[in-house]
């Protein structure tokens, strides 16, 4: 991680995107209780590993943007929090926004802009739908799929589309186009959606010729 703080430095880069790991993920769930004091001792060692890590970015300059995901330590904005107070609320220590998977697990997609826009540094340009029925709801019951209650879509085209974020990002920013932190800031929300679609369609369209040569590559790996 060091050695991406430099890279990413030498391409110019103010942003870095990463994820947290998972120390106390696997005891997401209060029951069976967790011994207590887990969940301190998880994020105390989390803050451990990553402080150094968060220096040598701020060293070259570059902000560490955490995917706020499922699966990580760091997956909403209770355990950003409990984060940035275990790393001393570090500068470096930011968000990458993705409101899709705030759609599934039914957390104000919105909401979190207003709360935490002094620490967005990037974001990512995709949609998500929540279709809960009788038979399944936020956990999914390990389905995949089509049959899962939660599902990433096209920007655009799901619940938490880029036009609603972007409409709340433009009401954090004052008229000249700042943050309430000072820093300068466009509604690049905005102009995301339509490159978005453009690099969209683009994949897309090369889509068939890059799944043919893998699938190519594949073979012809197996057979040698």
């Amino acid at each position: 991680m060091k050695l991406a703080a430099k890279a990413s430095q030498r391409l110019g880069l103010d942003a870095h995107v990463s994820f947290s790991g998972a120390l106390a993920w696997p005891y997401l769930y209060p029951w069976p209780q967790r011994p207590a004091g887990l969940v301190e001792a998880a994020f105390d060692e989390l803050a451990r590993r990553w402080t150094p890590i968060l220096d040598a970015f701020d060293a070259a300059g570059v902000n560490v943007c955490y995917e706020l995901h499922p699966g990580e330590d760091l997956h909403d904005g209770v355990t950003f929090e409990r984060f940035l107070d275990a790393v001393r609320q570090h500068p470096r220590a930011n968000i990458l926004y993705d409101p899709s998977h705030f759609v599934l697990q039914q957390l104000d997609y919105l909401a979190f802009i207003d709360i935490y826009h002094e620490r967005i540094k990037a974001f990512h340009v995709k949609d998500a739908e929540f279709r809960p029925n009788g038979k399944q709801g936020v956990y999914g019951g390990y389905s995949g799929g089509s049959s899962a209650r939660g599902v990433f879509v096209r920007s655009a085209t799901g619940r938490s589309t880029f036009a609603r974020s972007s409409r709340r990002w433009r009401n954090t920013i004052s008229p000249a186009g700042q943050c309430s932190n000072g820093n300068a800031r466009s509604s690049i929300l905005t102009t995301a959606r339509a490159k978005a679609r453009s690099s969209f369609a683009s994949t897309s369209s090369a889509w068939p010729n890059m799944h043919s040569t893998t699938s190519r590559a594949a073979a012809s790996t197996r057979r040698n």
